[in-house]
């Protein structure tokens, strides 16, 4: 089993039919034994990690599977900022 996608303290992204984007933060790393199973589907998952977030949006510490995290990307530069640096000329560009 390779190493867990989060760590502890990461900002994740909570992507599941019933909670859709909710923004949350890591806050315990599991590793997964035996057959872990969705309670909504109630369809078998792969043996990875699970993790408890913070605020628990599900108030009873359930903890959620690998697959229904995502990352948290770093907002990019403004439109304005990108427009504004190609208008100018290439030898004022930092």
């Amino acid at each position: 089993m390779n190493e867990p996608k989060f760590k502890v303290g990461e900002e994740v992204i909570v992507q599941s039919r019933h909670v859709p984007m909710f923004e949350s933060v890591v806050v315990e790393v599991h590793k997964i034994n035996g057959i872990a199973m969705s309670i909504y589907t109630e369809e078998e998952l792969p043996q990875t990690y699970s993790y408890k977030i913070a605020p628990d949006i599900s108030n009873d510490g359930l903890r959620w599977h690998e697959s229904t995290l995502c990352k948290k990307h770093k907002p990019g530069d403004s439109f304005e900022s990108i427009m504004n640096a190609i208008r100018q000329p290439i030898g004022e560009r930092v």
